[in-house]
């Protein structure tokens, strides 16, 4: 069991860096409120399928979330990582939070981030400015809650990040 973990972990971190294509222009299907609309750009990578999914964790929400980074990631400076989630019920709010093993820190935008209005299957898009404390493997810790009037709804990931060390 512990060798497929690892295996599993080698393949998300291996996937994340492939299938870059940057003419790839489009917009999520839920709308970044608060902070996250000035801190987004303005082309958001849309084909979750070029994307690596995260890690599910626990929480039983009809719901994926896929990452991808726009650079590898180098030790003390800022980078960024698009994140998807994928909703597979429509949900009229979507709320985003991150939490780190202390080997990153979010930046910006100022979690959580809500989107709104998020269709079945259709990606709602963020990214995250982080920067990296250290050389090695962080965890970014996912969990998205789908706010409806029947109820709420949470699930958890993981985002396993290599940052590589700063060469000045």
């Amino acid at each position: 069991m512990r060798w497929s973990g690892v295996v599993i972990f080698g393949a998300v971190v291996l996937v994340a860096g492939c299938g870059r294509n940057a003419d790839s222009p489009g917009s999520g299907g839920g709308q970044i409120q608060g902070e996250a609309a000035s801190s987004a750009p303005a082309v958001l990578r849309t084909d979750v399928r070029q994307m690596a999914e995260a890690v599910p964790g626990s929480g039983n929400a009809p719901v994926e979330v896929h990452f991808d980074l726009a650079a590898a990631p180098t030790a003390g400076r800022p980078f960024t990582l698009q994140l998807a989630v994928v909703a597979k019920a429509p949900a009229p709010v979507v709320r985003l939070d991150a939490v780190t093993d202390g080997g990153i820190t979010v930046l910006q935008p100022t979690l959580p981030v809500t989107l709104e209005k998020v269709e079945q299957g259709v990606p709602g898009l963020t990214t995250l400015t982080i920067r990296g404390d250290a050389a090695g493997v962080a965890l970014l810790r996912v969990s998205v809650t789908l706010e409806s009037p029947t109820g709420n709804e949470s699930k958890s990931f993981m985002v396993p990040v290599i940052i590589g060390e700063r060469r000045d």
